[in-house]
């Protein structure tokens, strides 16, 4: 069955036993094996389907479990509006036979739930569709995204881990390398796998010694960055020469010499330190020195 639409009785729901005729009242598709105990083969991937049960299998005739194995269902889409309590009843049936369609109510127990779900839809019906995997880039954040699966449709949460003296930023796309929207930590997910980019800056800071005073005294900074990753030092965007200054660890300890302070004419002076993966500008002021004028 792909399209159409089907009716069956809506009052009620019935099964009698009857070698020559009709054995079920109150279901649009009624599946029901014959005493000839041939195959069934039903595929449904489209139509719409009304009545009390929409869609049945049973087994009045106490056919053998042998016999009812020759019975194959598949339903990937459709329509199923119950006026009783069930969208499907399937005696001799469960999960997996589910892959797709719109339900007036849940079908859970006909569904993989390792591969599919049931997304509630704004008019209570309830969709089957396959999970949409979430594919990270970065192991060590397993724990961002609040699921590893959703249905289409459905909202993910992203929980941004607080790292001291890190930004931590998060990109999604679709299959498709399309950049899914991010709002509030929220996003839906698309029809399809999606991939999670996770960038980590860090965040250069001074822990003491900014916009100091030179007054006849070395000028010591001391910054959060690896000393390691320390490229140069510049003074007005000009590289300062090392005998200039002095450098220990912890996480980078500067010490401006005296000599060199000395020498400078009164007035402000941007310094910068250039890391390899960022940097830091502040100023220092020199109204004491020798040269002043």
């Amino acid at each position: 069955i792909t399209g159409g639409v089907l009716n069956g009785n809506k009052d009620s729901y019935s099964i009698d036993p009857n070698d020559n005729g009709s054995n079920v009242i109150g279901s649009a598709v009624a599946i029901v094996q014959h005493t000839t105990k041939l195959p069934i083969i039903v595929n449904i991937s489209g139509g719409t389907f009304n009545s009390y049960i929409p869609l049945t299998e049973s087994n009045p005739m106490n056919n053998s479990d042998e016999d009812i194995s020759k019975i194959t269902i598949n339903i990937s889409d459709g329509l199923f509006i119950s006026s009783g309590n069930k969208s499907i009843d399937l005696e001799d049936f469960g999960s997996g036979v589910v892959t797709g369609g719109t339900f007036s109510h849940k079908v859970t127990e006909y569904i993989d739930e390792n591969t599919h779900g049931e997304r509630i839809n704004e008019d209570s019906t309830v969709t089957v569709l396959p999970y949409r995997k979430i594919n990270l880039d970065d192991e060590q954040y397993n724990n961002i995204l609040n699921v590893s699966k959703l249905l289409p449709g459905q909202t993910g949460i992203i929980n941004i881990p607080n790292i001291e003296d890190y930004l931590i930023t998060v990109k999604l796309t679709d299959s498709s390398e399309n950049e899914i929207q991010i709002n509030n930590n929220k996003f839906v997910m698309p029809n399809s796998d999606i991939n999670v980019f996770i960038n980590s800056k860090f965040l250069y800071k001074f822990l003491s010694g900014e916009n100091q005073t030179y007054k006849n005294n070395n000028i010591v900074i001391k910054t959060n960055g690896d000393i390691s990753k320390l490229i140069k030092v510049d003074v007005n965007d000009k590289e300062l020469d090392k005998s200039n200054y002095t450098l220990k660890s912890g996480s980078t300890i500067l010490s401006l010499e005296k000599k060199y302070l000395s020498s400078l004419q009164n007035g402000t002076y941007n310094l910068k330190l250039i890391y390899t993966d960022g940097e830091l500008e502040t100023t220092f002021v020199v109204n004491n020195s020798k040269n002043s004028n």
